[in-house]
């Protein structure tokens, strides 16, 4: 239900725009074109919108050549541009009403007729009419004009920055001290892989050069904190691959993420477990680094929803009941709002994924990572740790202020 809701106001403001656009070409020269031309690229992203909602598999079938640039051209008009520019045609006629009102307020109603002069009167009279007369578009009809395909230009400005960064990905250096860090274990090597979304904008070719680069790090653990594939189990066989070949590099672990639950989530957790890569599904994985005990600790996601705070609580409860005393622990949870529990539970580190760095930022610190309490890189409380990836791999084909990562942690003793 919520699915076809975002579908029918995103169809809704398709056909506003192509209303309001419409409207403010017409006092142009040469009108028809621009109109028509505003109706095949409004019009035409409409169209798509509607078959790549109710016939998505024929679109995947056009192959990758085809299908990857049409999806990005969708998310990027429908998620981004269309509505930035619907909120700035929001805030644009509350500003004019608003100083209208304002204006009337101080000034009194307007007055019906403006005031004319006799001479004007006479002037306009006795004028000689000699052909008709050639009526051009004032500055700000044109400007207004301008306005209805400005947001097309951003779309393609978008595109081509979202071309350039495909299948581009940083490798982020980091180092922590941990108080409760056996001496054995200092300098140790984690390597932190998280939202590779493999489907639509991540295929073989992409995970090849994330194993590639995850090899060259020569670490001693590889964690995997989620969003494994974008929705399709039809996307998983590739995965699955990368996923074996990390295992062979340094022991894998993995948890799940909000995204591998989307299709199937059943099917996913038994499909990779049965693939055997380290998933763990509120469980905890015992292994040996330089002689000493870790337990890492792999947080279920549970539902499909944005987990609540009562929920991580009992998955932590279910982990922490596992967990040996004896072992240095690293929890595995997606969503970075677990450090909360994980750290009133005495956690040293905790590793997530999921906010992409806020994917669209204007700065460091602000931009759509604000809806998160904690959305990239090191945070603390105590003696406690969070490192949140940016993740791999994409489900919206742009970032901004938010690069794809792989992160090299290395753990310090003090």
């Amino acid at each position: 239900m919520i699915y076809f809701s975002v579908f029918f106001f995103l169809v809704v403001g398709n056909l506003f725009f192509w209303w309001w656009g419409d409207r403010h070409l017409r006092p142009l020269r040469k009108a028809v074109i621009w109109r028509t031309l505003l109706a095949l690229l409004v019009g035409g992203q409409t169209l798509v919108l509607s078959w790549w909602i109710m016939f998505p598999g024929t679109l995947r079938s056009l192959g990758n050549s085809f299908w990857k640039p049409v999806t990005a051209w969708l998310y990027m008009w429908h998620l981004l541009v269309l509505p930035a520019t619907l909120l700035a045609l929001l805030f644009g006629y509350s500003v004019y009403w608003l100083g209208g009102f304002l204006t009337r307020l101080v000034n009194g109603p307007a007055k019906s007729e403006a005031i004319r002069s006799p001479e004007s009167d006479a002037a306009s009279t006795l004028a000689p009419v000699t052909g008709p007369a050639v009526i051009y578009p004032t500055r700000r009809q044109i400007l207004t004009a301008a306005a209805a395909f400005a947001p097309q230009a951003i779309l393609g400005g978008t595109l081509l920055s979202s071309a350039r960064q495909a299948g581009r990905f940083r490798v982020r250096n980091m180092e922590i001290a941990l108080p409760q860090l056996p001496k054995a274990l200092d300098g140790i090597v984690l390597a932190h892989v998280s939202d590779t979304h493999v489907g639509r904008f991540v295929g073989p070719k992409e995970l090849d050069a994330v194993v590639a680069a995850t090899a060259n790090l020569h670490p001693d653990l590889i964690v995997f904190t989620g969003d494994l594939i974008d929705y399709n189990l039809a996307d998983l066989p590739p995965a699955l691959s990368a996923m074996r070949q990390l295992a062979q590099i340094a022991p894998l672990a993995m948890c799940v993420g909000n995204h591998d639950l989307f299709d199937d989530g059943v099917a996913f957790r038994n499909r990779v477990r049965k693939a055997d890569v380290g998933l763990m599904v509120d469980e905890v994985m015992p292994i040996q680094i330089r002689g000493q005990n870790i337990d890492l600790l792999g947080l279920d996601w549970g539902a499909v929803g944005s987990p609540r705070a009562d929920g991580i609580q009992q998955h932590m409860q279910n982990l922490m009941a596992r967990r040996r005393s004896s072992a240095f622990p690293i929890l595995l949870a997606h969503h970075p709002h677990a450090f909360d529990q994980a750290a009133a539970a005495g956690i040293p580190l905790t590793l997530s994924g999921h906010t992409h760095g806020g994917q669209i930022m204007l700065t460091h610190n602000w931009g759509c990572g604000r809806v998160y309490k904690y959305w990239s890189g090191l945070y603390e409380k105590g003696p406690a740790k969070l490192i949140v990836s940016n993740g791999v791999g994409n489900w919206f084909p742009l970032r901004i202020n938010a690069p794809a990562e792989i992160i090299r942690l290395t753990l310090r003793s003090v």
